[in-house]
């Protein structure tokens, strides 16, 4: 076991979640990552207007502690985190996390 964090991303529910996951496997070898979705709604919007559920992404990696930052870093640009609405993410330590390996998918038969 070694020391880890849990990355938390909170996005508008599309098809960038997914391909983050394969990015992130693809450019950091990183494989403990989950996508989930969810909807809910904010309270005390401006003039007491009700607002609609709206339907999220939630993406969680976990990534080795010394990594975390750099991780945090280009999660945060890929996602041009600064440029959507209603997202948001942040970083927590975890105790302790072990090893998962995604094996590769057999090759298909023709």
């Amino acid at each position: 076991m070694t020391a880890s964090k849990l990355i938390t991303c909170i996005l508008d529910k599309s098809t960038t979640s997914f391909d983050i996951v394969r990015a992130l496997k693809d450019e950091h070898q990183i494989t403990r990552a989950n996508v989930g979705s969810a909807r809910g709604t904010g309270t005390g919007a401006k003039g007491g207007l009700i607002t609609m559920p709206q339907e999220k992404h939630i993406l969680q990696i976990i990534v080795d502690a010394d990594r975390a930052d750099t991780i945090f870093e280009w999660l945060h640009d890929r996602v041009e985190l600064d440029s959507r609405y209603g997202a948001f993410m942040f970083q927590e330590e975890l105790i302790s996390a072990g090893t998962f390996t995604v094996p590769d998918a057999p090759e298909e038969e023709g």
